[in-house]
């Protein structure tokens, strides 16, 4: 499993992801992709597994403006980005809560009501959900559920902690979804 996620430093190329991305697969490793702007552009054309942008970096990525990306325009766009390989989509909204788009399904899962602390690491923590449903071989309700609590519980920390394991566990149970 190779992570790609964030920025990199000055001087390194735009098209590292991409590069990344092409030795991981030739070694038969999985891949996810969390990135913006360039990194994401790029990174995107050798298909990695799984893609998480937020609903600004789709805008951005798409040229649209943001209020205009409703659910269906959002899932379209997904499976734009699918035409490289990739196997699903995950569109984090914040509050208004995610997408979880394949080839031939979507679900929509709306945010948990919780008490909010900080956003800080809440995608980092949800790509982490990725990564073990990956890893478990977890199917895509599983991989959602997973994915939104623990992304939910880092909401519900301060600063960059991650919520515990009772956390968590309490929260998937709360976690709903609707196919699209």
């Amino acid at each position: 499993m190779l992570v790609l996620s964030g920025n990199v430093g000055p001087g390194v190329p735009e098209d590292i992801y991409r590069r990344l991305t092409e030795t991981a697969q030739r070694r038969g490793l999985q891949v996810i992709l969390d990135a913006d702007g360039g990194l994401f552009r790029e990174g995107i054309q050798a298909g990695p597994d799984v893609i998480k942008p937020n609903r600004f970096e789709l805008s951005q990525y798409f040229g649209m403006p943001e209020e205009t990306l409703d659910t269906d325009t959002m899932i379209s766009l997904a499976r734009q980005l699918m035409e490289a390989g990739t196997r699903l989509v995950v569109i984090s909204m914040g509050e208004d809560g995610s997408l979880f788009v394949t080839a031939d399904r979507a679900l929509v899962l709306p945010a948990l009501k919780i008490p909010f602390h900080s956003a800080v690491g809440a995608g980092d923590a949800m790509v982490a959900g990725l990564a073990c449903s990956l890893e478990q071989g977890l199917d895509l309700e599983q991989t959602a559920v997973l994915a939104v609590a623990l992304s939910a519980g880092a909401c519900m920390t301060e600063g960059t902690q991650p919520a515990d394991a009772v956390t968590v566990e309490d929260l998937k149970v709360r976690v709903t979804w609707e196919e699209a």
